[in-house]
C-alpha cells in the first residue's frame, strides 16, 4: 500500500508522473492507489488520476459552512473543494471525506454532514483531533471531541453497524 498526500505543489513537481509510473503495477504489485488531498486541484487532475489507476480519493473536509471553513483552513475557499469533489465524482473516483470532529466548531453540523455524504454516496470517517494543548494561535484542548461521545450522539439518530472492512490504517469501520 502506498499513500501519497499533498496538494498543488506536489502535483507541479511531477506527482502525475509518479501515478503514470505506478499504474502498470496495479494489477500485480499494488492492490490500490489512493490519493489524499484538500480537493482544490481535482478539477484539473481528477480525470488524469483516474486514467492512471487511482480509483479512490480521500478529501479532507471538516465543514460545509464557508465561514467555518475559512476559520479552520485560515485561507481556503470551500467552493474550490466542492468543485474538486464534483470533478472527482464526474471522473468516477470513489470519494471518502475525512472529517476532523471539532467541539464548538463543527459539532453542530455533524448530522447534516452525514446526510450529505449518504446522499452523495461518500464514505465519511470522523477523525479525533489530537489534544496537543496550546499550538500558538489556538488551544486544541478547547476543540477536542472524543469519538466515543460523537458516536453516542450519532447512534441516537442514525443506525450504526460495525463492519470488518480495513483500509490498513487505524480507522474502525
Amino acid at each position: 500500500k502506498i499513500r501519497i498526500t499533498g496538494g498543488e505543489p506536489l502535483v507541479r513537481k511531477g506527482i502525475m508522473d509518479l501515478f503514470e509510473m505506478l499504474n502498470p503495477h496495479l494489477s500485480t504489485d499494488l492492490d490500490e492507489l489512493t490519493l489524499t488531498t484538500n480537493g482544490t486541484q481535482l478539477p484539473k487532475y481528477a480525470s488524469q488520476l483516474y486514467s492512471n489507476g487511482v480509483r479512490r480519493i480521500n478529501i479532507s473536509l471538516d465543514t460545509l459552512d464557508q465561514k467555518k471553513f475559512k476559520h479552520i483552513t485560515r485561507l481556503g475557499n470551500l467552493q474550490d473543494v466542492l468543485l474538486g469533489i464534483e470533478a472527482a465524482k464526474e471522473a468516477n473516483l470513489k470519494i471518502k471525506i475525512n472529517c476532523v470532529a471539532l467541539k464548538n466548531i463543527n459539532d453542530d453540523e455533524i448530522d447534516n454532514f452525514i446526510d450529505w455524504c449518504i446522499e452523495s454516496d461518500f464514505d465519511l470517517p470522523f477523525i479525533e483531533t489530537m489534544p496537543m494543548g496550546d499550538i500558538g494561535n489556538e488551544n486544541r484542548l478547547d476543540h477536542f471531541l472524543p469519538l466515543d461521545e460523537l458516536k453516542n450522539n450519532i447512534s441516537s439518530k442514525f443506525e450504526l453497524e460495525d463492519i470488518a472492512f480495513s483500509s490498513g490504517g487505524p480507522a474502525k469501520y
